[in-house]
Parts: C-alpha cells; sequence; structure tokens
C-alpha cells in the first residue's frame, strides 16, 4: 500500500510540475512596454506621423542655423546634420539639432573633433572660430545644437503615437541637409528625409552592449583601413547630388583584436551610409591585440577635388601565362575621350587574396584609344582560384562622374 502511494505521489509530483513549467513557458500575453519620457518613435506598439511643410522648414532652418554659421564652424560645401522631433501626446511638437545623429542614441560626446573644420579649437562647448586678422571669436555650440527648439510649430504636423493604449511622447529622427558656396550662399536648399533610429544603434555581433567595449585603443591595422576604403565605390545618386564629407562610424573589438561591431555615428546620407556599412560588415577589419574589449572612431571620405571630368574604368585584368616576369596584366582606361585631361595624379592598388601586390600612387589618367596597360605579379602569382580587389583612386582626388566601377571585385584563376 506504501508502494502505492509513493508512486501516486510522485506521479501527481511529475504532472504538477509539468503543468508548471507549461505554465511557465507560455508567453505573457498582452505585457505592457516600458513608457519613458521620451519613448523612440520605433518602440512603440503605433509610430507617430508627422508631415513636412518644406517651405516653412526652410524658413525655420534660415533661423536655427544661417548659412554664416554653418560655414564659419564647417566651411562650405554639402553639409548634413540631424534633426529629432518630439512630439507630445497633444499632437504639439519641438526640435533639437545635432550633427550627429549618435547623440540621441548613445549621448555620445567624443566626436566633436570630426564633426567641425580642422583649423577650430573646441573648447568646453565652445568653437574658436580663428580670423584673417590673427584675432578669433568664440561660439557657443549648445546655443545651436542639443538645445530644444519650439517655433517649428508651422513646418510640422503630427499626430502622436500609441503606447500601451494611450497616446505617449516620441521622438523621430530626420536627416537634414543642404550645400553652401564661400560666400554663405545656399547652392542646394535644406532638404529634410526621415531616418530609421535603428540606422544608428550599435549593431554588435555579441549579446554584450556597447558599455562593455570602452576602452580606447585608436588601431585599426592599417591595411584593412586602407583595404576598407579602397573596397568602398561612390553611389551614383551621392555623386549627381555633389555630396562629399566623411561618414563616421565606431568601431568595437573583441580585446584579442577580432571585429566585434558598428556603430554608425554621422553618416552623408544618398547610399554613402550603406556603402560604409555594407563594406565593413563584409570585410570585418582587425585592431592591434589590446588585452581589453576597446572602441575607434573612424571617419570614410567621399568627395572629389578636380573639377575636369573623368570616367575611369578597369577595362580588363587577366592572366597571362606567356608573361613569366609580371603576368597578371591590368588595363585602365578613361571613357571620356574628348575635352581637356586633367593632370591631377591618383593611385590605384591591386589586391590578390587580400594582399597587396600592386600599386601605383602617381597614376596619370589614361590617354589614347586603348588606356593604360600594367604588368605586375613577380613570383607572388601561385596557381590556383584567387580572389581580387582592384581599386582606382580611393582617396576621391579626381573629379570621376561614374565611382560605380571605380572598385571591381572577382576570382582569378592560374593554372
Amino acid at each position: 500500500m506504501k508502494n502505492i502511494i509513493v508512486v501516486f505521489g510522485i506521479l501527481a509530483f511529475i504532472l504538477g510540475g509539468c503543468k508548471s513549467r507549461d505554465n511557465e513557458s507560455q508567453p505573457i500575453k498582452n505585457a505592457k512596454k516600458t513608457e519613458n519620457y521620451r519613448n523612440f518613435d520605433d518602440e512603440l506598439d503605433t509610430k507617430s506621423i508627422a508631415t513636412v511643410d518644406t517651405v516653412e522648414f526652410r524658413k525655420v532652418m534660415n533661423t536655427l542655423l544661417p548659412t554664416k554659421i554653418i560655414l564659419e564652424l564647417f566651411g562650405s560645401g554639402y553639409h548634413v546634420f540631424y534633426l529629432g522631433l518630439n512630439i507630445l501626446p497633444d499632437g504639439k511638437v519641438f526640435a533639437s539639432l545635432a550633427p550627429e545623429a549618435g547623440w540621441w542614441v548613445s549621448g555620445l560626446g567624443d566626436v566633436e573633433r570630426l564633426l567641425f573644420k580642422d583649423n577650430l579649437e573646441i573648447a568646453k562647448n565652445f568653437a574658436i572660430i580663428p580670423n584673417e586678422e590673427g584675432d578669433s571669436k568664440a561660439i557657443s555650440i549648445k546655443d545651436i545644437f542639443y538645445f530644444p527648439h519650439f517655433n517649428v510649430q508651422k513646418a510640422f504636423t503630427a499626430m502622436p503615437g500609441i503606447l500601451n493604449g494611450k497616446k505617449v511622447s516620441s521622438l523621430k529622427i530626420f536627416q537634414i541637409d543642404a550645400t553652401i558656396d564661400n560666400a554663405s550662399n545656399i547652392i542646394r536648399p535644406w532638404s529634410i528625409k526621415e531616418v530609421a533610429i535603428a540606422k544608428f544603434r550599435p549593431q554588435l555581433n555579441s549579446n554584450l552592449t556597447r558599455e562593455y567595449y570602452m576602452g580606447y585603443f585608436p588601431a585599426v591595422l592599417k591595411e584593412n583601413f586602407k583595404f576598407i576604403g579602397q573596397s568602398m565605390g561612390f553611389p551614383r545618386e551621392a555623386n549627381t547630388r555633389g555630396v562629399r564629407g566623411r561618414v563616421l562610424m565606431k568601431l568595437f573589438f573583441e580585446s584579442n583584436g577580432d571585429y566585434a561591431g558598428y556603430q554608425l555615428i554621422k553618416g552623408l546620407g544618398y547610399g554613402c551610409d550603406e556603402e560604409v556599412i555594407n563594406t565593413i560588415k563584409g570585410f570585418q577589419p582587425k585592431s592591434y591585440p589590446s588585452g581589453e574589449r576597446n572602441t575607434v572612431l573612424v571617419p570614410f571620405k567621399f568627395g572629389i577635388s578636380d573639377k575636369i571630368p573623368v570616367d575611369l574604368e578597369v577595362k580588363s585584368f587577366n592572366y597571362n601565362p606567356k608573361a613569366t616576369n609580371n603576368p597578371l596584366e591590368l588595363n585602365i582606361d578613361n571613357r571620356i575621350k574628348t575635352g581637356k585631361i586633367p593632370t591631377t595624379e591618383y593611385s590605384i592598388y591591386g589586391y590578390l587574396d587580400e594582399k597587396l601586390i600592386f600599386f601605383d600612387r602617381s597614376a596619370v589618367i589614361p590617354k589614347g584609344e586603348f588606356g593604360t596597360i600594367y604588368q605586375f605579379g613577380g613570383n607572388s602569382v601561385k596557381p590556383g582560384e584567387h580572389e581580387y580587389l582592384i581599386s582606382i583612386d580611393p582617396e576621391n582626388v579626381l573629379n570621376d562622374i561614374d565611382r560605380s566601377n571605380n572598385t571591381i571585385k572577382g576570382k582569378l584563376v592560374i593554372k
């Protein structure tokens, strides 16, 4: 009898335990999300909606960020800034400006040296502007950026987002950009486009957060950094709009130097950000082993400096078994056959299996019908299948009207 009672007791315990675990494994339905003072728009149950009156928006920007201030702090040319739009539960809005989007996502404060003109001194939230007389003046950065502006109501019509069944305050981020000349005149007027907040969040390979990568060891392997720059193309839309500048990326590394992830801090838009991100994700650069998890801020430059247009391309890249000394042949051509040819020198790099086997840092623009042929390789060429990469003008010193064909990758079979 005792044995029967024991058996029933064990069965009851097992069944009861199984039932309990089944209950624990069930997802909690209608679990409430945490509401914050300022919620990111992509965390809401229903996103907020904001429409822009472009005419009013440009009027507001002429007040918030005059072209004279842009010229003093950033210089002439194409410039990208970010507008954080706070939408309140009653639909009212206010905005703040920042030169980098990472400020809202991570509260970053170590990027200022890469945001402003090279000749400026940044000291305690002030930019010290030198002038021709040798004197200088100080401009308060926080009077322009990071400060809430409430005079944007006419530029935006908004509907609040929903979280846990009620209207809440939320934040959207917009990229705003304009192009000015050396006389503070607007060449391309202000443009505004909403950007995904997730685009600026840290993208880490592990389950760790960015706080675990607080070491600072600015040592991306030099050849790795060059390889990334030489692998990137210039998006056609960006080139058409005259985009130039730097995409700022924060790279994360493990203690042994292995790549751990990235975070986009400041972009240029029009395909440049995605070009950098995709190249980094595909190549995954290494750092020197430092013994601790670390991070480094890296600028990736896009731009052109020569006004005479060219259109360089890799016409062919082949293995010539008859050329025993230098069996690799690279043919580079300029597809623009008429007009003046610039004398600007530029660089060409050739990689085989990620190893640099050829470079010319003083290349000249090809002339004539057949372009310029380079022969190289020597004893470095071995039989088998190899991955190659050819990069033309990675420093962007030429006014190349189509940079999509300046970097080519492929496989080369040598028998």
